[in-house]
């Protein structure tokens, strides 16, 4: 087999054009680069040099091997620098889940930081509802996910970041559009529009409902936070979506806040509990998303 640093030193004379010259650059004694060229056509089992006088002229073989060997080198030495790139955390792939709205209202500025700082690192951003990211981030195809706190018998890990707060969405034109606080006890007057099962915002919204015994009379389920805004503007139903949601409000809705309960629900990091395999680049975004979202430090499973 092939030394690499024989076959470094074989393209350092034909570039140089002597042993002399390429045992000053590589820092070798003369007999040391001597040395290496015999072990390397040892190893070959072929001359790569014919001895003229002082001079090395390249044999046959000896012109096909520095050739083929050029690429063989470039290739080793990119390897190189992407494993130390890697090693150091400006390279590498970070696979992200999260829920709306965190998915587009606070993440993209997260994001264009990240690249910014370490334009070499892929990054992949899956964006769905809480339970289907945290059976990906179960079977390893993602990292980690920004989303509410996943099951207990999971064994995943939960950090808290921030809280997130809902409001209720109605028609510029409903009975609730002027009143500076609607009683959550009229709610079930009124088809509700809720997420769709998979979303742990519809547990939380159901949970709230039963615990306060509010019985809605109709509701629609929907999958999109952007779907249920548009059903609201086309006077379907009302929804209680997160404020957070709120900077693209369509014309004609109002978001009005809801007496009597506590609509949040804890939103934080979900990832496994080995996540000392994390590459460096995964920590990175990991602490950049402590940072810029919320306090860290608090785990809870």
């Amino acid at each position: 087999m092939m030394d690499l640093r024989f076959l470094k030193t074989f393209q350092t004379i034909v570039r140089s054009g002597s042993f002399q010259q390429a045992a000053e650059k590589l820092q070798y004694a003369q007999s040391t680069v001597t040395a290496q060229i015999q072990k390397l056509e040892s190893d070959l089992g072929i001359l790569l040099f014919d001895r003229i006088g002082k001079r090395a002229v390249l044999t046959e073989a000896g012109r096909l091997l520095y050739e083929q060997s050029k690429q063989i080198l470039q290739d080793v030495e990119k390897l190189q620098q992407t494993i130390t790139d890697i090693s150091t955390g400006y390279s590498g792939h970070v696979r992200i889940g999260a829920i709306e709205p965190t998915a587009s209202v606070r993440l993209p500025g997260l994001i264009r930081q990240f690249c910014q700082e370490r334009p070499l690192v892929n990054l992949t951003l899956e964006v769905g509802t809480a339970l289907p990211l945290h059976q990906r981030i179960l079977a390893d195809e993602l990292d980690f996910a920004i989303s509410t706190m996943p099951a207990s018998g999971l064994g995943l890990m939960f950090e808290p970041l921030f809280s997130e707060r809902f409001g209720l969405l109605v028609p510029a034109d409903h009975p609730f559009a002027d009143q500076p606080h609607v009683p959550a006890a009229d709610l079930s007057r009124h088809r509700l529009i809720l997420p769709e099962p998979t979303c742990a915002y519809k547990e939380m919204i159901e949970r709230i409902l039963m615990e306060n015994d509010i019985k809605l009379q109709s509701n629609l389920q929907i999958g999109s936070i952007d779907a249920m805004k548009q059903l609201v503007q086309a006077k379907v139903g009302i929804a209680l979506i997160p404020l957070s949601s709120s900077a693209t409000l369509a014309d004609g809705v109002l978001l009005k806040p809801v007496e009597d309960i506590k609509l949040q629900v804890s939103i934080g990091l979900v990832h496994r509990e080995e996540h000392h395999r994390f590459g460096l680049a995964v920590k990175a975004f990991l602490d950049l998303c402590r940072s810029e979202l919320g306090s860290a430090g608090r785990k809870l499973a």
